[in-house]
């Protein structure tokens, strides 16, 4: 037989063998399909096809995967809570289990066979959640965005190792999608506490940035609300937002403040005075305020003036009188915060006390006769400016404090003591602060060293004293400078060359009895002296103008 025949014999019997073969595989894989389609392409199964999510092994026409059994309805090969487990081997491992997959109930959630939404789910995304779960709790106004975009953005569905089944532990959760709120040196405690929800609900609120309270409210679920807005006066930040001051995640600066000098952000025009005050100064506002809340007119911790003696010695400023302003407020001579004076002074100090005495220095300025330390407007050479143990606030015992200025004699040293000065009452001779009277005399009295007598020149003297005493030649009650019944004031200024008073009368104080002085200043450079000497019923005087007297008011003395 020749070759070609013979090879096309060969060809043709392996083009049968395979022929055959494939028919086989042909007849063994329709076989397969006729099978599987009678679950799913035929009579009650064939609608899940036609969904839009089908279960793998209902695609793959595998039905016995899950089903056994030549009777239907078939059994399951598995328990039913073990039965997803054959394939789905990951789900239910974690520390945390969503109760259906604890308790093996994967079609409380899940179609076995096919869905319209995905991942086989009953209903469409957070619908088949609120199944279980209050869906009050997305019905607030605000609604947190991954809820919005479904459950899982937070939580995982089958199990996890957080509680609440999260995907992630506390914080770390939110700062997937947050900016961390940890970064400064400063940290809010339920942020350092990993605790968002102590302020934040996680699904839905009423109030901006999903707070669980309206503005401060939200801030008082920890922080006792009658330390903040409790008291009379409350701090308008405080009353308005507590952001206003504070960050509430976490800060550069202490108490999570927006700034370090965080009140002359608001109260910058307090401190643009030349001096200011050292707590200012050190930015220590708390050390006279309460930042929030106080019972006190500016947030002060505690009255004035007693604020004021937290850090001032309080000794110079409560003495036996004490100056009205330091009574009432401080802030009526002192500027609290800064000034451009001294002693952070309201106004210059040669016109401070013209603030409150403004009438007294209206009528100062009329006088022809003004007083030195008031005409240099230096109120501080004579008065304290706070308090004193003496009247009118004088910086010491009057006779002591003009004789700083004028030689009136040392009244420790004295043995009389006009009962004015003794008593401190100046004022009851002298307009003290002017006059148009020389010596700022308040009443009349003569300017000469010799002058006829007449009650009203002395008008001064007279106002206490009676005139009676220089006014009768002869008397037994008026005057006990008398020999027997014989007036010697009458002797002395009843005549044309009459002596003033003060020629032999101190009229502040004498080393002598009877405000006598020692010495008068009489002719050119030569000082007449004056020696007295009282006696019980008298006395007598060796003097530099005449001969020397005694007198005697019960045995006369005879001159002859």
């Amino acid at each position: 037989m020749p070759v070609r025949v013979k090879t096309e014999k060969a060809l043709n019997q392996t083009k049968l063998f395979f022929s055959v073969i494939a028919l086989f595989f042909g007849l063994f894989i329709c076989s397969a399909e006729l099978y599987s389609q009678s679950c799913v392409d035929k009579g009650c199964h064939d609608g899940y096809l036609k969904e839009k999510n089908i279960h793998a092994p209902v695609r793959g026409r595998n039905c016995e995967k899950c089903h056994t059994g030549n009777d239907h309805p078939f059994k399951l090969v598995a328990e039913k809570n073990k039965l997803c487990s054959i394939c789905h081997k990951q789900v239910g491992k974690g520390k945390v289990k969503h109760l259906p997959v604890s308790e093996g109930e994967c079609i409380s959630c899940h179609n076995p066979h096919a869905s319209s939404n995905e991942n086989l789910l009953l209903k469409h995304k957070n619908d088949i959640c609120f199944e279980c779960h209050d869906k009050s709790i997305i019905s607030k106004k605000i609604v947190h965005q991954p809820v919005k975009d479904g459950c899982m953005s937070c939580h995982n569905p089958h199990d996890g190792d957080y509680k609440k089944l999260l995907q992630e532990d506390g914080i770390k959760l939110c700062y997937n999608c947050h900016d961390k709120k940890d970064n400064e040196k400063v940290v809010h405690g339920p942020i350092k506490d990993g605790d968002c929800l102590g302020c934040h609900n996680p699904h839905s609120q009423d109030f901006k940035g999903l707070l669980s309270g309206e503005g401060n409210k939200i801030c008082f679920i920890c922080h006792t609300e009658k330390d903040y807005v409790g008291k009379k006066v409350v701090h308008n930040p405080v009353s308005e937002d507590c952001k206003n001051c504070h960050l509430p995640h976490s800060s550069k600066f202490e108490k999570l403040l927006k700034s370090e000098g965080i009140c002359i952000d608001c109260h910058g025009t307090m401190i643009e005075g030349k001096i200011v005050h050292p707590p200012v100064e050190s930015k220590n506002c708390q050390g006279c305020h309460s930042p929030h809340t106080s019972d006190y007119k500016k947030l002060l911790s505690k009255a004035m003036p007693l604020i004021c003696f937290e850090c001032h010695n309080k000794e110079p400023f409560t003495k036996k009188y004490i100056h009205k302003p330091v009574k009432e407020e401080c802030n009526l001579c002192h500027k609290p915060h800064s000034a451009s004076q001294s002693k952070l002074l309201v106004q210059k100090k040669d016109r401070l006390c013209e603030i409150c005495h403004a009438d007294m220095v209206k009528g100062i300025d009329k006088y022809t006769v003004p007083h030195p330390p008031v005409k240099d407007k230096d109120c501080q050479s004579c008065h304290n400016v706070h308090s004193s143990d003496f009247k009118k606030i004088v910086n010491e015992e009057p006779a002591i404090l003009c004789n700083n200025c004028h030689n009136i004699g040392n009244i420790k040293q004295s043995k009389s003591v006009h009962a004015p000065v003794e008593d401190g009452s100046c004022g009851s001779c002298h307009t003290v602060h002017g006059g148009n009277i020389k010596k700022m005399l308040n009443k009349r009295y003569p300017a000469e060293n010799y002058v006829s007598f007449n009650v009203r020149s002395y008008e001064l003297c007279f106002s206490c004293h009676s005139a009676d005493l220089a006014r009768f030649q002869r008397t037994l009650t008026a005057t006990e400078f008398r020999n027997g019944d014989r007036n010697l004031h009458f002797v002395h200024v009843n005549k044309d060359k009459g002596r003033n008073c003060r020629f032999c009368h101190d009229p502040h104080m004498s080393t002598q009895d009877k405000l006598i002085k020692p010495r008068f200043k009489g002719f050119g450079i030569w000082n007449i002296p004056i020696n007295y000497n009282k006696t019980l019923t008298g006395g007598g005087c060796i003097v530099g103008c005449h001969k020397p007297y005694s007198y005697d008011r019960l045995k006369p003395v005879d001159y002859r």
